[in-house]
Order: structure tokens, then sequence, then C-alpha cells
């Protein structure tokens, strides 16, 4: 799910923005009373932390792409009003400052700013809230970009077609869900009135490109493209993984993206009915292949760097520092243990199924091996958004 849907919530009422809006030159955070813009539920997502129980803010990685992640933000940024405020948790900061705070962040990772350690000077200059309220743990899963085989015309060897929205997706959409999987899938509703983009090999694959959301098509002429999501359905999203357990097909703990996938193989008579229980469906749009996956906020997403998070409560491009633990594989792609994870990253998507301010998706990477690392990702841990401490 690279492309992802972006949860809105209701403005305060306008005129308290223009009796507010002398304020917001003020040097620092606007309380919550100042903050217009701002969603409500953002209060409790965030919180401040106080000076001494700030963690070492360390890399795993070593800095390693990070500063093209940033740039990404900037990207997002440059195209927002400056004047729009910024949550972060009880308090609001002018997109223009958490742009400038991006600049410095840039600016330390190209040397440009200070010569001592570089994630030191991170933590000088940033102002850090926590996730997830008070008891502060947030769950972590992981995404990635599936790149498959595809036709851009139905044959026997690709029978499955991903559709654009429907010309009626918009008026039945609106106050009352779609089709649902099985109809559209099944019972065919759509097939053949020309909202076929392309086809592809494998149903489970093809399933597993509508809970990504986005992937990299690699065509039978040679050509590629990618697809992201365009809308959905309006039906309630179910994992699968779930419904494996609680009907005893798996056992918990189990329920991985390649173990679910291999149970789907091994009983194709079941396939259909499991799938079908999630009814949340997909709709995609083509993108030419040359900018790389991109989240919701329209900016080439960053292998290890960019994360999904509510943007109720999270603020859209911000700066993050995140700690929890990564999956280590064996050479079959079979889970041997876990690593430290503890790393900066950007706030560069959301989703449909990542809700709440206890909840993030680390975007993996492209192809098979991230999607085998990105299945076993399932750990808790914290996240502290980054604002900037000198506005």
């Amino acid at each position: 799910m690279l492309a992802r849907i972006s949860n809105f919530r209701p403005w305060w009422r306008l005129f308290l923005l223009f009796l507010l809006f002398p304020l917001s030159s003020c040097v620092g955070p606007l309380r919550k009373v100042l903050e217009p813009e701002a969603p409500r539920e953002a209060a409790r997502g965030l919180s401040p932390v106080r000076p001494q129980a700030v963690p070492e803010f360390r890399d795993d990685l070593q800095g390693a792409r990070l500063l093209d992640a940033v740039r990404s933000s900037l990207a997002y940024f440059e195209k927002q009003n400056l004047d729009r405020r910024v949550s972060f948790g009880p308090d609001a900061y002018p997109s223009a400052a958490v742009r400038r705070h991006l600049e410095k962040v840039a600016a330390v990772l190209e040397g440009r700013l200070d010569g001592r350690d570089p994630f030191k000077t991170l933590s000088a200059i940033s102002k850090p809230y926590q996730g997830a309220g008070k008891d502060g743990r947030v769950l972590f899963t992981a995404y990635y970009e599936p790149v498959l085989e595809g036709s851009r015309k139905p044959d026997p060897r690709y029978p499955v077609p991903l559709y654009r929205p429907p010309e009626d997706l918009v008026s039945r959409g609106s106050g009352r869900p779609y089709l649902t999987r099985h109809e559209i899938d099944r019972l065919g509703r759509l097939a053949g009135k020309g909202y076929e983009i392309l086809w592809l090999k494998d149903p489970v694959e093809a399933f597993f490109l509508h809970i990504q959301g986005s992937g990299r098509i690699l065509l039978e002429d040679g050509a590629s493209l990618r697809v992201r999501y365009a809308a959905n359905n309006g039906r309630p999203y179910r994992s699968i993984g779930e419904v494996l357990i609680q009907t005893g097909r798996l056992k918990p703990g189990e329920a991985s993206a390649p173990s679910i996938k291999a149970y789907l193989r091994a009983h194709p008579d079941e396939r259909d009915e499991i799938l079908d229980a999630n009814e949340r469906y997909i709709f995609f749009e083509a993108v030419e292949d040359g900018f790389g996956p991109r989240g919701s906020l329209a900016v080439t997403l960053t292998e290890g760097r960019s994360i999904a998070a509510d943007p109720a409560y999270y603020p859209r491009g911000a700066l993050a520092w995140i700690e929890t633990e990564a999956p280590i594989l064996d050479e079959n792609g079979r889970l041997k243990g876990w690593k430290p994870l503890r790393r900066f990253v950007l706030i560069q998507d959301a989703g449909g199924a990542i809700q709440g301010p206890g909840r993030a998706d680390i975007f993996w990477g492209s192809g098979e091996r991230a999607g085998l690392e990105a299945g076993y990702m399932r750990r808790e841990g914290r996240l502290f958004v980054l604002a900037p401490k000198d506005p």
C-alpha cells in the first residue's frame, strides 16, 4: 500500500482562524487553543518529552539514504501554504518553520551546518514528541513495492484484472459502499466494461498488491510501469491473517505474509472464500515507471526511511525517530531472529489499515526480498516525532 488513504478531519470554525491569525507569528509552538487547522485527535497522539527522557538518537543505517528522504519531504513542503499550521500533539507550528527545520536537517547531513556528530546535531535542533499517548508504545509493521509480471491484454497466462475506478464509483461510494470483492472478482460485475488497465498472473499476488496499494509491473513487451492506489470501494478492511487464525487454519503468531501465501497456494479450493473475507477492494491508476514508488504525499518513498502513519495524529512530512526490531532471515527466507532497528525516518505515507496513534508502517523497499522481510515485520517500539526547537 504505497499510495494510501488519508483521513481528513473538519477544521475548526473559520472565524476563530480570523481572530487568532495575528498570533501565528509568535515564537515557538502555538498551544492547542490556537490551532484552528489542527485536528482534535492530534493532541492525544503526541506528547512533549521531558529533556531527561529523551533517548540517544542513533541510526542503524549510519545515515544512508536519509538525505534523499529529507529532500522528498522538502519537495512536499514547497507546495504547502507556509502559513498553514502543522500539529505536533498539543502544539502547532507554522508550515514554514517545519520546512526550515528540514532544511537545517539537510544542511547537517550535507556537512554544511556542523562538523560534530550529525545525529547529535539533529537532536540538538529538534524538539521531540512521543507517539501513542502515555504508554508510548507503537506497533510497527512494514510494507513494500511488489514487482509482478503483467500484460496489457488478457490471456490464459494473465487472467487477473486490475481495475481503474468505475464511472459510478463516486456517486455510489458517497454515503453507501460499492461492490464487494466477491461481486467484482467472483461474479465479474465489472468485467468487460473497459475498466481493466492490465492483467496479472497470480490471484494471490494480485490480492497482496491490493494490500500494498502500489507496485511495479513488468510487461511482456519488455516495458514496465507502476500502478498505484486511486480509490477503494468503501467496504471495511479485514485481515485475512486474522481469518486464518480465527478459523484454526493458522496458529497465533504464524500469520506472516509468507505463511498466508503458502496456505492459500496449498489450499486453492479455499482461496477465494478466504480472499473474499476482506471486502475492501482497491482501484488503481497506471503511472510511468521512472519516478520510483510514491506515497500519499505524492513524493518518492525511500527504502527504510519512509513510514506511513495516521495523519489525524502525526504531521505529514515531518522528521521522526523510531526504535523497534527488524527481522533476520536465513538464505531460504525463513525467520531466524531479530535485530535492533533505531533510525531517523520521515512521515511520508498513510494507509487505511494504519489508524490511530499506536500504529506505523515502514516502507521496506521493492521486490521479493523486501516483501519477505516486510511480511514478518510486526514488533512494538517507540516513535518520536521531531519538531523545530527554534521555529
